[in-house]
Order: C-alpha cells, then sequence, then structure tokens
C-alpha cells in the first residue's frame, strides 16, 4: 500500500459543498496577510465550478508569480499557508512524479478556524 492509497479523496478534503461567494467571503474575513487574499482570490478566479484547479494548472508558483507580481517562494510561502488554515486541499506530493504541479482544490474550512464568532441562537458550552 502506498501513500496515495490513505490520503483523503477529494470529496473526503471537502467539508461543505463549493461556494464561490461563500469561499471569497470567508477569505476576505479570515486573518490573512493582502498577499495571501491576492493569491486565494487569483485561485477561486481559475477554480472550476467544483473549487478545483487541475494538475499543472495556475497554481504553479511561476504562473502565480505572473499574475499577482508576488515572487515564486512568496507563493509557495501563501499557498501553504491556506493550506495548512484548511482554506486549499492538495494531494501529498507523488516521488515518482516530483516535478508536476499538484492539483488543488478549494474548501471551507470549519467556522471557528476562518475566525466568525458563534451565530446568536448559538450558546458557547
Amino acid at each position: 500500500m502506498n501513500s496515495r492509497d490513505t490520503q483523503p479523496s477529494v470529496a473526503e478534503a471537502r467539508r461543505t459543498p463549493y461556494d464561490r461567494h461563500a469561499w471569497e467571503d470567508a477569505v476576505l474575513h479570515a486573518s490573512f496577510h493582502p498577499p495571501v487574499r491576492q493569491i486565494a482570490l487569483t485561485l477561486a478566479h481559475y477554480a472550476g465550478l467544483d473549487g478545483h484547479l487541475p494538475a499543472n494548472g495556475v497554481q504553479h508558483s511561476g504562473r502565480l508569480s505572473v499574475r499577482t507580481g508576488l515572487g515564486p517562494e512568496r507563493v509557495r510561502n501563501n499557498l501553504r499557508a491556506l493550506e495548512k488554515a484548511g482554506f486549499i486541499w492538495r494531494p501529498d506530493r507523488d516521488p515518482q512524479n516530483a516535478g508536476r504541479v499538484r492539483p488543488i482544490t478549494l474548501t471551507m474550512p470549519p467556522a471557528r478556524a476562518r475566525g466568525e464568532l458563534p451565530s446568536t441562537g448559538e450558546v458557547p458550552q
């Protein structure tokens, strides 16, 4: 069994169905630095209706660098920040295709991870 057999599928990684407006709103209300937001909104612009960017797409750091004006290393750092915060999901690197840019799926992290306060009807415990 290899690591690809144990990693979650895109469907398992997605916490809620993708809605571009809701996703962008969550990004804009998260406590990200402006360059992270810029990368996130650029990804949303190029993502398909299901929030997916196929392998070797615009998410390549060089391509995102050209589109955003940020350096490639800064692009990579911002992608890692989005992944760590739960806004994007990428499969683990495939050692046999190390040079291939991984696909990205835009995901909605839990409300608390987005920094949202509970609704007025929710009672904290």
